[in-house]
């Protein structure tokens, strides 16, 4: 069935360049033109309406992003009170693991995260409050065990006494984000993925490139992807961030890299820089020697 659908503008950043009608052959564009339109079997008005084509999203983490968007409340949160009392809240309702995604001491005015004890007295159920860079999280006691980080030295901040204090960065934070991952089902995996595909879609997105980071995600979260893609409402390529071409050929896939970090970030206090951060130890770490990247 052909549909005719009438517009103020329609632009299609090919040729022609503009135009006030386009003419859909089933799923195909066949025609875009001005002037008197050809026959259809549907005409659908759209006055005023600016027609453009759809837009890809080249940089996307669906899971990460349908997290997001159940967590906008921990992106709120104007204090570490405020984000403890949030994390109070989330852990009185089900069971397993506690996880929030997207705090941003930035915002508060007072930066200071909060202390392991005060992490422990929210839950005696692991808990971990993801910072919204990806490169930093909190987590208490009960997390740092059951991620198998009670004895890990580099990532997990000690104090002067050797004891951690709940600050989370470098390979120990991919190891208990990879923990975390894996508290999800394969079925809450498919309903993050599909939020978020579904908000891309109510906003003119036709396609987005998934960057998939098994090494902070796990492989599960891309198997899931991949998995029930042709269920999404758009369309969704995977590009997958390692170095593990073998593994990524066994997959059927046709790229890597998109989304490799070489370092941290400014706000986690992890990004390589040339001096000492000067409110914080060290000066970041490079995740690759150079000729590892290079390679």
């Amino acid at each position: 069935m052909k549909t005719l659908f009438r517009a103020a503008r329609v632009y299609t950043l090919s040729f022609p360049e503009t135009g006030e009608w386009i003419l859909v052959d089933g799923r195909h564009i066949q025609r875009v033109g001005s002037g008197a339109p050809p026959e259809a079997d549907r005409v659908v008005d759209l006055p005023g309406a600016t027609v453009l084509p759809g837009f890809i999203d080249t940089h996307v983490h669906l899971t990460s992003t349908g997290l997001a968007l159940g967590n906008r409340e921990t992106q709120q949160a104007a204090s570490s009170a405020a984000l403890l009392d949030l994390a109070r809240a989330r852990a009185s309702e089900g069971d397993g693991p506690v996880v929030l995604q997207g705090f941003d001491e930035t915002r508060w005015t007072d930066p200071r995260h909060p202390a392991l004890d005060d992490l422990d007295a929210v839950t005696a159920r692991p808990l971990v409050l993801h910072r919204i860079d990806g490169h930093m999280a909190l987590a208490n006691s009960a997390a740092l065990e059951a991620a198998g980080l009670a004895d890990e030295e580099e990532g997990v901040e000690r104090d002067s006494s050797s004891r951690p204090t709940g600050r989370v960065t470098l390979e120990a934070l991919h190891r208990l984000g990879r923990w975390a991952a894996g508290s999800l089902d394969d079925n809450a995996i498919q309903e993050l993925q599909l939020q978020a595909a579904a908000l891309g879609a109510s906003r003119g997105v036709t396609a987005v490139h998934e960057m998939s980071m098994p090494h902070w995600s796990g492989l599960r979260d891309l198997q899931v992807f991949l998995g029930h893609r042709g269920r999404l409402p758009l369309d969704a390529e995977p590009i997958v961030a390692t170095m593990d071409i073998p593994q990524v050929m066994d997959l059927g896939l046709a790229a890597i890299g998109g989304d490799l970090p070489v370092d941290g970030s400014i706000g986690a206090r992890t990004a390589a820089v040339m001096a000492p951060y000067a409110d914080s130890t060290g000066a970041g770490t490079c995740y690759h020697a150079d000729d590892a990247l290079a390679a």
